[in-house]
């Protein structure tokens, strides 16, 4: 499931629970009791879905940073290891001083 339809489902049950202790709270010997059950219900729910957002984002950071770090080890094992280097490439020759220049024919 994704955030969104997680946090729709706990919307759909706090207001659901809410209307429910709002249609018995008309009863009037029961409203002072379930006025504090209500914001007992609402606090909760609150308190949970902050948690629940919280939770899902720090989950989904790390697998961001995961596939991130992934990525990046998959290119460097694509590229492979430097190739060897040859004695030409060098600028210095067998005795250790730089080659005269040559003069184009």
């Amino acid at each position: 499931m994704s955030l969104y339809e997680i946090l729709t489902v706990i919307s759909c049950i706090t207001s659901t629970l809410t209307m429910i202790i709002v249609a018995i709270a008309i009863l009037p010997h029961l409203k002072t009791g379930l006025a504090v059950v209500r914001d007992a219900v609402l606090w909760a729910s609150l308190v949970l879905m902050l948690a629940l957002v919280g939770w899902l984002g720090l989950r989904q950071f790390a697998s961001d940073r995961a596939e991130s770090k992934a990525e990046t080890a998959g290119v460097s094992r694509l590229q492979g290891p430097a190739p060897p280097s040859s004695s030409s490439s060098s600028p210095l020759n067998s005795a250790g001083s730089r080659p005269k220049p040559q003069s184009p024919p």
